[in-house]
């Protein structure tokens, strides 16, 4: 049974290294592209349409959420080995699905809720319910 948790631990430090690796691609593809107060006219309004339907059109904040839930479960496993507390790998990855699951879908109901609006500001053709 610990071999499987071994196997699921190491799934998880790549998916880690992974989700790493895209959220700083993306914070060097949105930094590279060019200021508003640079562009003129359509494209002016292309990117002020992309900008404002970002983070509804593109779930990247699984990655974000991934890692920060990964930081609190090492915060938590630390804790609990500095008040000597007996875990093991079933504990910690029950644990980091906890905090995952819970954030992830505070972050769901927000993107619904909020970014779904504001995106229908600027695409007219979004359908609002």
């Amino acid at each position: 049974m610990e071999i499987s948790y071994a196997i699921m631990l190491i799934l998880l430090f790549i998916l880690l290294i992974l989700a790493i690796y895209w959220e700083v691609s993306d914070y060097s593809r949105i930094a590279n592209r060019a200021r508003i107060s640079e562009l003129e006219g359509e494209d002016r309004e292309k990117e002020y349409t992309f900008l404002s339907c970002f983070n509804y059109e593109n779930n990247v904040r699984w990655r974000s959420i991934f890692i920060a839930a990964t930081i609190a479960t090492i915060l938590i496993a630390a804790v609990l080995s500095l008040f000597e507390v007996c875990y093991g790998a079933g504990l910690i990855i029950l644990v980091f699905a906890a905090v995952f699951v819970s954030v992830y879908g505070v972050e769901v109901f927000r993107s619904f809720h909020m970014y779904r609006p504001m995106c229908s500001k600027v695409k007219e053709d979004l359908v609002i319910l």
